[in-house]
């Protein structure tokens, strides 16, 4: 026999609720309270580098950690996620290692390393070419002698990932060395970009030279130079960036912000300014119709909401931040994960920044944070 429960109800009155009433009631009222105690971000796996030689794997629909890969060459830094998204590329933070993580086993496959003898070999930045068979590297080699360590310079360099070989040297463009690049292939593979203070296109078979575009030159008339690094974004199309630029106002001398979107197949660039220039980050939403960024300061910290549509800023507002913090969107664009610098994620609501709960990790993450949807297209 089912039992009954009496609530007052005002006015006198009283209600008569059975006991599968009361719990159907108190069912819909805690999961409300638990739905809005803690939104969900989507349905990706989430892959965190960490300083205990770990990628965490995260589900992103219950925010737990569901699994850990073992690095086996130091700390996993720099994480590239592969095309097919089969695959993990990872550079120790001695910069002496490429390590390679299969996604489906959640394991180490393999190390690179181009060290030998007295000479440590140290990898500054890694393009991975579409068929993963070979990379090109930016490289420099430190050979120890009797009485001195001797650095050499910078090199491009194409790698066999098969016979682990270098299989030749590129020369830079123009014949001028770099301390910093960026590389990035065409989505079919046959052309690769080399980002310096312009852009050198290469062919992939014997890497001549095919084009060159000036990118850092005035796009319009009284505009100065552009200035932006180019990397590969999970929600952008291949081919494309979007991130934010800064250039010089020649005439009043004021340091400008806008967003430019990069076509690189079709050497176009469509951007717009912002106004005056601010220490802000920049991370894509996966509808590409927002960005969201931090500004930080000493004691001062700030989200910022980008409407890439309204080409305008649609809000900041400041929070109780922490040093060195980065942002990542959630695979929904709802949540706004912010890491590094410490062992947690904070998540908060991307509508309106409110904090929501606190993911605690087994070790200190570093500046690496890969959001992977579930379906097939960058774009949930």
């Amino acid at each position: 026999m089912s039992s009954t429960r009496v609530f007052a109800a005002g006015a006198g009155r009283r209600v008569v609720l059975s006991s599968a009433v009361t719990l159907c009631v108190l069912g819909l009222l805690l999961g409300g309270a638990t739905a809005q105690q803690h939104p969900s971000g989507g349905n990706a796996t989430m892959y965190v580098g960490t300083y205990e030689h770990a990628i965490m794997v995260i589900d992103e629909a219950t925010m737990a950690v569901v699994d850990r890969i073992e690095a086996t060459a130091g700390i996993p830094r720099n994480l590239q996620l592969t095309r097919d998204r089969q695959r993990l590329y990872s550079t120790s933070a001695d910069f002496e290692y490429i390590e390679i993580f299969d996604v489906a086993s959640r394991e180490s496959i393999d190390v690179h390393s181009l060290s030998h003898d007295n000479s440590k070999v140290r990898i500054w930045r890694v393009a991975i070419h579409p068929s993963e068979e070979y990379l090109i590297l930016h490289t420099s080699t430190d050979t120890k002698l009797i009485d001195r360590f001797e650095i050499g310079p910078p090199v491009l360099q194409q790698y066999n990932l098969e016979t682990r070989e270098v299989m030749r040297d590129i020369p830079w463009p123009g014949g001028v060395e770099r301390e910093f690049s960026q590389m990035m292939f065409s989505p079919d593979g046959d052309l690769l970009y080399i980002m310096t203070e312009e852009v050198t296109i290469l062919e992939t078979e014997s890497f001549e030279e095919v084009d060159t575009w000036e990118i850092s030159r005035p796009m319009e008339s009284g505009m100065g130079a552009l200035n932006f690094g180019i990397s590969p974004n999970i929600y952008d199309e291949p081919g494309f960036f979007t991130g934010l630029f800064r250039t010089t106002d020649p005439i009043n001398g004021r340091r400008l912000m806008g967003v430019a979107r990069v076509n690189l197949p079709d050497k176009s660039v469509d951007y717009y300014t912002l106004g005056p220039s601010m220490g802000v980050s920049f991370s894509l939403a996966p509808d590409g119709k927002k960005a969201y960024g931090l500004f930080q300061s000493i004691g001062h910290y700030e989200f910022w909401t980008f409407d890439l549509e309204g080409r305008r800023v649609e809000s900041r507002q400041t929070f109780e931040g922490r040093p060195r913090m980065r942002v990542m969107p959630s695979s929904n664009g709802k949540l706004l994960y912010v890491f590094n610098a410490g062992n947690t994620v904070d998540i908060y609501s991307a509508a309106d920044y409110r904090y929501q709960r606190t993911l605690t990790l087994d070790g200190d993450t570093t500046t690496d944070l890969i959001v992977v949807p579930a379906t097939d297209s960058g774009r949930p």
